[in-house]
């Protein structure tokens, strides 16, 4: 995955931004970056995005959906 973003059509809350501040959450601000900002903006300008490696989760699927959710 080189990219993070929404097809996002007001149905509900936008969760995009909390997606961030987990990635934030997890050290990896500059991953976050790179999926959200540098990529899409290569894209736009017809560039290749930058590779991004997988996130170590220290976190249980469990405990990501429910930091998302506020379970």
């Amino acid at each position: 995955m080189d990219y993070l973003a929404s097809d996002y059509h007001a149905r509900g809350p936008c969760l995009v931004a909390q997606y961030r501040g987990l990635l934030e959450e997890a050290d990896a601000g500059e991953l976050a970056q790179t999926l959200m900002e540098t990529n899409p903006l290569r894209m736009l300008e017809g560039l290749r995005p930058i590779p991004v490696p997988p996130l170590r989760q220290k976190r249980t699927l469990w405990g990501r959906v429910s930091a998302i959710f506020g379970s």
